[in-house]
């Protein structure tokens, strides 16, 4: 049992934004967490499971990479709890996500009948939800509209606010589940989410391009890099580094 309980431990399942799209099984939510540290993943799905011909590869390789950012690598010598319900679509995700993450990856399902089992993965779906919501009507309230589920923005707002959690909130024992893992709070620079900025593209090389030019632009912030202090830009082109 002791060896067991040092294993680490991933949690996942489906939530949905409101009663409205759980009855209408519209617009789910895949919530993942790392029950050491409390950091937390959430991406909107459009539909559960891994769907066919590959169309869900991304996700599969987005959370294998937050697994790995997290400090849990693949291989041989890697070894990772991973834990959901035993809905069907979701226990084809966790397949997925294990077969391409690699190494030793043991699936486990709570008790049929305790709810309670799987509370943590529970609580940080409502916690997700509840930040995303905060962050739609504070775009909202400044741009003077309303959002759709549909919209674009919602699906990176889905993601930063998982971040969010993970980097700035603090637990009862006074740190953020970025500081348990990393031994430091998170310093990298945050303005408010879909603020209109300036930034500077990431180059590919050193050298300037149009050295008369200048090298700032508009866009709209989305939040952080996984794993760099670099921020994710929204322009007319698409995302970009800055």
């Amino acid at each position: 049992d002791d060896e067991e309980e040092a294993v680490p431990k991933i949690s996942m399942d489906y939530f949905f934004m409101s009663t409205k799209d759980e009855e209408a099984k519209e617009n789910p939510l895949i919530v993942m967490m790392d029950e050491e540290t409390g950091e937390k993943y959430a991406r909107a799905v459009g539909h559960k499971g891994v769907g066919t011909a590959g169309e869900r590869d991304w996700l599969i390789k987005d959370m294998d990479a937050e697994i790995k950012a997290w400090g849990h690598q693949g291989g041989t010598g890697g070894h990772i709890i991973m834990k959901s319900d035993s809905e069907t679509s979701v226990v084809a995700l966790r397949n997925a996500v294990a077969a391409y993450h690699g190494g030793r990856v043991s699936p486990e399902a709570p008790a049929k009948g305790e709810s309670q089992s799987n509370g943590r993965i529970e609580e940080a779906g409502k916690t997700v939800r509840e930040f995303t919501r905060v962050l739609k009507e504070q775009i909202e309230a400044k741009a003077k509209m309303e959002l759709e589920c549909s919209m674009v923005i919602v699906l990176w707002m889905v993601r930063w606010a998982a971040m969010l959690i993970s980097r700035f909130l603090v637990g009862k024992d006074g740190r953020t589940a970025y500081e348990r893992r990393t031994g430091r709070k998170c310093r990298v620079p945050v303005v408010p989410f879909g603020e209109s900025v300036w930034y500077k593209e990431i180059r590919e090389t050193k050298e300037r391009k149009e050295k008369f030019c200048t090298e700032w632009r508009e866009g709209i912030w989305l939040g952080h890099q996984r794993s760099s202090n670099e921020a994710l830009i929204r322009t007319n082109l698409g995302g970009v580094k800055a």
